[in-house]
This record gives C-alpha cells, structure tokens and sequence, in this order.
C-alpha cells in the first residue's frame, strides 16, 4: 500500500436499485435488503458532509491499493478510518460485531507504515445497548451516530 491512504470522496449513491448480488428471491427480504443499503449510504454521506463543512477532506479507499473501508479523513496527522453500519433493533448486535472486526482490521494494514490510525465505526443511529458505547470508549474505537458527529470533529 504505498503512498497515502485514500483519495477524494465518492459519495455514495441513495437512490436504490436492485443490486445483481442480491440473493435470490425470497431468501432474503429485498425490501430488508434495500433499506439497509440505504442506510449505510446515506449515514455514510452525512459524515463526509459534516467532515466537510469542518473543514475536513473526506477519503475513500483507493481501489486494489487500500483495504475496503467506508470512509477516512485525516486530521492532525492522524487517519481516521470508518467502517459505516445500517443497524435495526433485531440486527444490531450482528452488525456492531462486524464492524469492528472490519475497522480493527483496515487500521492494522493501514498502521503498518507506523502512521497513526484512529478507528471509526459511524452508526446510523445511537445504539440500544450502552454497552458497546462503554466497550468501544475503552478499547479507543471511536463510535459515532449523526447527532454525535461533532464528538468526531470536535
């Protein structure tokens, strides 16, 4: 992975269409499907416009040269990496567990150089369980929501 991580922003895409990697009918809820994908993109682009209306330059990886995070910015010579998760009441647990597994492991690859990596994990709402959000504070994973934004950004 050589020179810095990530490159301008891509916003992401709201409008749904049917995904051609969507299981086969019936197997999984497309409606489900749909508003999952839906939530992860427009979190996703609601943190890239708060980083920018700080001032902040919002990453996405670099194809085949960067590990497949959501989003990054840097900020104090510290890259920020954020793994972005859609999360109901019945899959929040699931989707909390691989999100962090996701950004601990995008931090390792990009922290191999010695830079300084400072993982994210940008929810689409306040999780129910405070038990992640005291479990996340003391293992400096930074876990944020669209009203906790400005936490990130200080």
């Amino acid at each position: 992975m050589p020179g810095d991580p990530g490159e301008t922003y891509r916003p992401e895409d709201t409008t749904t269409e049917p995904d051609p990697k969507t299981p086969e009918p019936f197997t999984v809820d497309p409606d489900v499907v749909d508003r999952g994908r839906s939530g992860h993109k427009g979190t996703q682009n609601a943190l890239a416009d708060h980083l920018e209306a700080k001032g902040l330059q919002p990453l996405s990886p670099r194809p085949l040269l960067d590990p497949p995070f959501d989003l990054a910015w840097e900020a104090g010579g510290v890259l920020h990496v954020v793994e972005v998760k859609s999360v109901t009441t019945k899959n929040e647990e699931k989707q909390l567990r691989l999100a962090l597994g996701q950004v601990l492991r995008y931090c390792y690859l990009l922290g191999l150089g010695g830079r300084e990596v400072q993982p994210v994990i940008a929810l689409e709402r306040e999780p129910s369980d405070q038990g992640w959000i005291d479990m996340c504070a003391a293992i400096g994973v930074r876990l944020s929501w669209p009203e906790s934004f400005g936490d990130l950004t200080g």
